[in-house]
C-alpha cells in the first residue's frame, strides 16, 4: 500500500524554522531598495496585507502570492514585473537557506520524525487508530509532496534504512517531491493558481506573465510531465495525510485534486488539528467532526460532509514532528 504525505509550512514550523509569512516580511521590508518599482511594491502589499489582517500571524504565505497578483494592476510591461518578481524570489530564497540550517539533524531528533512518518496513527483516537491500522499493510511506500523549498525531508531520511511501522513491516521512502520547487532551484515557484487571480487583464496577455505567475504554468515549462506525474501519484493513493498545508486559493489545483480522490470513497485522509489540552473525551470528539466538516466543506463538498466524513481521519496533537 502507499501512502502519500503532503506538508505544508506548518511542518517546517514545527521543526522549529521561522518561516512564517511574517517572519519573512519582516526581513524583506527592511531591506534597502534603490529600485522604486521594488519600493512601491513593498508598500502596496503591506497595505492589502494591512486591509486583510491587522496582525500578521493571521497572514499566509497565500496572502503574498494573492497580494502580487492584485499588484500588477501597477505594473506596465513583463519587464516591470519581472524585476519585482525576481527581487522577491532571490530575498525569499536567501531568507530560506538561513532557516534551513537551523534545522536539528541530530539522530534522535531525525529517528523520531521517521517514526511519526511511518506511524502516523499513533496520534488518532483508539477506534480510528484501529480503523487506520485495518487500511495498511505489512510493507508499504511513502511518498511525500511538499510545498516547502526547503530540503527538511530529505535530510530526515538521508541515508537510513526503512523505518518500522505498527504491522511489523516496514515504510520504505519511495519519493520526495518539491511541488513548487526548491532552493536549489534559479527560482522557486511563486504566484497564483490561474488568471482571475491577476488583476491587470491587460498584462496576463503576455505568455510570459503567465509563466512566471501562475504556477501551473510555471511548471508545465519547467517539467510538464512532472506534474502529470504528480497528479497520476495523487489519484493512485490509499492513504493521504495532510500536514501543515492551507491548500488555499493559489493551490486551487491541488485541493480539486484531493477532491477527486476523497469523491472516488476509495482514498482515506488523515489530517492534524494542532491543538491538545483537553479536559475531556467530548469536547476532543467535538473538535475531530468540526474539522472533518471544515476539511470537506474547504474540498468544495460541503453539501456532503455525513457521506465523507468517515474518510477522514483526524490527528488533534501538537506532537505530530514535534522535536
Amino acid at each position: 500500500m502507499n501512502v502519500l504525505f503532503l506538508l505544508g509550512n506548518g511542518f517546517d514550523l514545527q521543526l522549529g524554522l521561522d518561516t512564517r509569512y511574517k517572519d519573512f516580511y519582516g526581513y524583506y521590508k527592511n531591506l534597502s531598495s534603490s529600485n522604486e518599482q521594488i519600493a512601491s511594491m513593498k508598500m502596496s502589499i503591506n497595505n492589502y496585507l494591512d486591509g486583510k489582517s491587522k496582525d500578521l500571524d493571521d497572514v499566509n504565505w497565500e496572502d503574498l502570492e494573492l497580494a502580487l497578483g492584485q499588484y500588477t494592476k501597477e505594473i506596465h510591461s513583463y519587464e516591470e514585473l519581472k524585476i519585482i518578481y525576481l527581487d522577491v524570489n532571490q530575498e525569499l530564497k536567501n531568507f530560506l537557506w538561513k532557516q534551513q540550517n537551523q534545522f536539528d539533524r541530530t539522530d534522535k531528533v531525525l529517528e523520531k520524525l521517521r517514526k511519526d512518518f511511518s506511524q502516523p496513527e499513533n496520534y488518532l483516537n483508539t477506534n480510528d487508530r484501529r480503523r487506520y491500522l485495518d487500511l495498511i499493510e505489512g510493507n508499504n511506500g511513502l511518498f511525500i509532496y511538499t510545498l516547502n523549498y526547503t530540503n527538511c525531508a530529505e535530510a530526515i531520511f538521508d541515508k537510513h534504512a526503512p523505518a518500522p511501522n505498527s504491522k511489523n513491516g516496514s515504510t520504505n521512502l519511495s519519493s520526495i517531491q518539491h511541488i513548487h520547487g526548491d532552493l536549489e532551484m534559479l527560482n522557486v515557484l511563486m504566484g497564483v493558481n490561474d488568471e482571475s487571480q491577476i488583476a491587470n487583464k491587460e498584462l496576463v496577455k503576455d505568455n510570459r506573465v503567465k509563466r512566471m505567475l501562475i504556477k501551473p504554468s510555471t511548471n508545465n515549462m519547467l517539467d510538464n510531465q512532472r506534474s502529470r506525474d504528480l497528479i497520476s501519484t495523487i489519484r493512485n493513493m490509499k492513504v493521504i495525510v495532510i500536514y501543515g498545508a492551507s491548500l488555499g486559493d493559489s493551490d486551487k489545483m491541488w485541493r480539486d485534486e484531493l477532491a477527486e480522490r476523497l469523491k472516488s470513497e476509495s482514498c482515506y485522509f488523515l489530517i492534524n488539528v494542532y491543538q491538545e489540552g483537553f479536559d475531556n473525551l467530548f469536547d476532543q470528539y467535538e473538535i475531530e467532526e468540526k474539522a472533518k466538516a471544515e476539511f470537506i466543506n474547504n474540498l468544495g463538498l460541503g453539501d456532503e460532509v455525513d457521506k465523507f466524513s468517515k474518510f477522514v481521519f483526524v490527528a488533534v496533537t501538537k506532537k505530530m514532528f514535534g522535536i
